[in-house]
C-alpha cells in the first residue's frame, strides 16, 4: 500500500535497474526530492547490485520500495528476473515494496505526454533541480541516454505516491 497523506516524512526510494546498474531516486514525503542519480556497477554478479541497493537503503532508511512492475510479454527476461530479485530483497529489508507499471505511470502523466521523455520533462517541471540532468530527445537511432533511468525511477515513485492504490501492487514486509 502506498503511503498516505498524513505519512509526510516517511522516505521512498525507487529504483530503476539497467543493463549497467540502476537510476534511482529518494524523497521525502510526496514532494521533497532528497537524493537522485545513476549508479554503474560494472560486475556482471548480481550480489554487487543488491550490495550497492542495500548502501542505499542503509543510507536513507525508506519504508517504501518503489520499482517497476515488468509484466509485459515483450520485455525481457533479465529486466523480470533483476527486479525480482531487488523487489524481494527489499521486502527482506522489511521495506513496503511496491511495483508501479508503465501504463500506471502514462495514466498519471497523461496531460503531460506519454513518451518517456514527455514524463521526463513533466518531472523537471516538478523537480527544477533535475534540470540540468534532462536528456536531450532521442532520435529513432539513437540508444537510450542512461539518466533516463533517473526519470523513470522517479515516475514510478511518483505514480505509487501520487495515484489511487487500487492502481498499485504491494506486498508489505
Amino acid at each position: 500500500m502506498p503511503p498516505k497523506q498524513s505519512q509526510r516524512r516517511i522516505r521512498t526510494l525507487a529504483v530503476d535497474p539497467t543493463s549497467r546498474g540502476f537510476g534511482f531516486a529518494v524523497l521525502e514525503g510526496k514532494d521533497l526530492l532528497i537524493d537522485w542519480g545513476v549508479v554503474q556497477v560494472w560486475s556482471k554478479n548480481r550480489k554487487e547490485l543488491v550490495a550497492r541497493i542495500d548502501a542505499y537503503i542503509d543510507r536513507y532508511r525508506p519504508v517504501f520500495f518503489v520499482t517497476e512492475r515488468v509484466g509485459s510479454a515483450k520485455a525481457r527476461k533479465r529486466s523480470r528476473e533483476i527486479t525480482t530479485l531487488l523487489a524481494g530483497h527489499a521486502a527482506g529489508r522489511h521495506l513496503i515494496v511496491v511495483t508501479v507499471s508503465r501504463e500506471a505511470v502514462r495514466r498519471l502523466f497523461h496531460t503531460s505526454g506519454t513518451t518517456k521523455f514527455e514524463i521526463a520533462l513533466a518531472i523537471t517541471k516538478t523537480f527544477p533541480e533535475l534540470a540540468s540532468r534532462m536528456p536531450r530527445k532521442r532520435k529513432p537511432w539513437m540508444s537510450e541516454d542512461e539518466r533516463m533511468n533517473l526519470f523513470d525511477a522517479l515516475a514510478f515513485a511518483l505514480t505509487a505516491l501520487w495515484s489511487p492504490t487500487q492502481e498499485l501492487e504491494s506486498d508489505a514486509a
